[in-house]
């Protein structure tokens, strides 16, 4: 299956934004990343989405956000199904995150509005499609903002300054050094890692570490043509069995049997 590159410089951008709606289209089922971030509003109907290998059910109302390399296609949907795919570049999104003090290692990738926000999206949508005022575009990111921001503090706030170290680790630079690294962009004891990591994230600090490593691994193994014992290197296993294990762990099958399904 091939991946393909989508960069902003393809699109039609204005003043950061490029909006786009379906109508009665099929939905790309073509696996794809891009460097920006793309937030994707289902208006009617429902679809199957797929985000680094794991299937997200997305019925009407819901809301996707996709970051910057993040692959991703659709794999089935209803025959109404209509959405909302709103383009935002990188450093456009950054104001949103920073403005609101949130993390986007905090959010969960599919999440849903109240009905109010709902509608008011759906209106602002419409109205923003019919011109090319970048003032409606930010207007469809405060609602957004707001309703991640409603998501996350349905659940114990997470603390800013750790909301920051979580953003750095996510970053393959930071994950491929490890636990010393997170420790010491945290300025944290182990304890204190350990108790915030399994608070926020409910996980430790090594099974967060492993998961944004396993994330890059499988941009690697999709989109390129690197030996298995070089993405293991490169992510920063110094165990190649190791990685094996949590490539099967995470997908479900062998690396080499990834890159056949994905690159077909």
């Amino acid at each position: 299956m091939k991946v393909t590159y989508l960069k902003s410089e393809y699109f039609s951008f204005i003043n950061d934004y490029y909006l786009q709606l379906t109508a009665g289209k099929t939905l790309s089922p073509h696996p794809h990343i891009h460097d920006f971030y793309e937030i994707i509003h289902v208006l009617s109907g429902s679809c199957i989405q797929n985000i680094n290998g794991h299937d997200f059910f997305c019925p009407v109302g819901s809301i996707s956000i996709i970051k910057p390399l993040d692959i991703h296609f659709f794999s089935s949907q209803e025959k109404n199904t209509n959405i909302m795919a709103l383009s935002i570049k990188k450093e456009e999104f950054e104001k949103f995150l920073y403005c609101f003090s949130i993390s986007d290692a905090q959010f969960n990738q599919v999440f849903y509005l109240i009905s109010d926000e709902k509608e008011k999206l759906h209106s602002l949508c419409i109205s923003a499609l019919a011109s090319d005022n970048v003032y409606l575009k930010k207007g469809i990111m405060s609602i957004i903002f707001a309703g991640i921001f409603q998501n996350i503090n349905k659940t114990v706030s997470m603390p800013f300054d750790f909301q920051k170290v979580i953003s750095e680790m996510n970053k393959l630079e930071n994950a491929k050094k490890g636990l010393d690294a997170f420790l010491e962009l945290s300025n944290y004891s182990r304890t204190q890692l350990w108790r915030l990591s399994l608070k926020h994230l409910k996980t430790t600090p090594t099974e967060f570490i492993n998961s944004v490593r396993m994330r890059h691994a499988y941009n690697l193994i999709a989109y390129t043509n690197l030996s298995f014992e070089a993405i293991s290197a490169e992510v920063g296993f110094s165990s190649f069995s190791h990685f094996i294990q949590l490539v099967k762990k995470n997908y479900g099958t062998t690396p080499l049997k990834l890159r056949k399904k994905l690159q077909g």
